[in-house]
C-alpha cells in the first residue's frame, strides 16, 4: 500500500470520526433542550387546565344559581 493511500485512509478516518462527535454532541444538546421544552410546557398545560377548572366551575354555579333565580321569579309572581 502506497505512502498517499495510506494518508488519505487515515486522513478520511479522522474527518469522518470527526463528524460523527460533531453530530453526536449536537444530538446530545438538541435532545436536552427539547425536554427541557416539554418539561416547561407541561407546567404550562397544567396551570391552564386549572383555570379552566375554574372557569367551568364557575359557569355551573352560575347556571345553578340563575335556575334558583327563575323558580323563585316564578314563585314571586
Amino acid at each position: 500500500m502506497s505512502n498517499e493511500v495510506l494518508v488519505a485512509l487515515i486522513t478520511g478516518g479522522f474527518a469522518l470520526m470527526g463528524t460523527w462527535i460533531t453530530v453526536w454532541t449536537g444530538n446530545k444538546r438538541i435532545m436536552a433542550e427539547l425536554e427541557k421544552n416539554e418539561a416547561l410546557q407541561d407546567e404550562r398545560i397544567a396551570a391552564l387546565s386549572k383555570k379552566v377548572e375554574k372557569h367551568n366551575n364557575v359557569v355551573e354555579r352560575l347556571y345553578i344559581a340563575e335556575g334558583k333565580i327563575d323558580l323563585l321569579m316564578k314563585k314571586g309572581s
